[in-house]
């Protein structure tokens, strides 16, 4: 059964070569616990390696346009080259997630950073970024998880997804504090990677309308990078 929406959409290529059907589900249960671990791990240690090359070269506070796109942009490769390339992964810079488009001529969701299985490039595990100019300034990124995470907008076939908060000024420590109160909901410090790193993960509960998405518990990862 299909949404309204999905209804009067017609078909792209994606469809063809990646029917919905119950083993695409099944394909989705790929990015297990273990996977996602990994692919984390190599979002912070692109972080340092970006932090390293490009941060330490500049004063970024002279900077006043483009600020998300550029260091996302220039995040994603350094993201790429902490994996081995053996992974069933891999990470792309701005893809668009066509599950769910609306109808012609609207442009499909497109994420800033997503993981993508090379057996189902369909699968995607999305990573949205922030600008943060202050640990206050946390609206825009709880607007994105609210609007486009819960609502399944965007990972409508994963079980979790990560958002990316570039810090320009003020203590990273302050920010999670900032984001419960906001997002009316409790940051628990990620088990493996927290204190090492300011990774702290939500719970959330979603009922998405399209059976081949993935209802039930949402896992929100929150890792805060200190940009300024």
């Amino acid at each position: 059964m299909q949404d309204s929406k999905s209804s009067k959409r017609g078909i792209t290529p994606y469809d063809l070569r990646w029917p919905d059907t119950p083993e695409f589900t099944r394909v989705a249960a790929v990015f297990a616990t273990d996977a996602i671990d990994n692919m984390l791990r190599s979002v912070w240690g692109g972080y340092a390696i970006f932090s390293n090359k490009f941060l330490s070269s500049i004063d970024i506070s002279q900077a006043d346009e483009e600020l998300e796109r550029s260091i996302t942009q220039s995040l994603e490769p350094c993201i790429r080259d902490c994996l081995s390339g053996d992974e069933s992964y891999d990470v792309l810079h701005g893809p668009y997630e066509f599950a769910t488009r609306s109808p012609a001529p609207a442009q499909p969701p497109e994420y800033d950073i997503a993981f993508y299985l090379k057996a189902n490039m369909r699968v995607m595990w999305p990573l949205e970024a922030k600008i943060m100019r202050t640990p206050a300034n946390v609206s825009p990124y709880v607007k994105d998880i609210n609007n486009e995470f819960l609502t399944g907008r965007y990972a409508p076939f994963s079980k979790s997804a990560g958002m990316l908060g570039y810090l320009l000024s003020g203590k990273v420590s302050e920010v999670p504090a900032k984001i419960e109160k906001k997002l009316e909901t409790n940051l628990n410090p990620h088990e493996k990677f927290h204190p090492e790193y300011p990774h702290h993960v939500s719970i959330h509960h979603r009922s998405l309308s399209n059976p081949s998405w993935i209802s039930g518990e949402f896992q929100c990862h929150h890792m805060i990078m200190d940009i300024g």
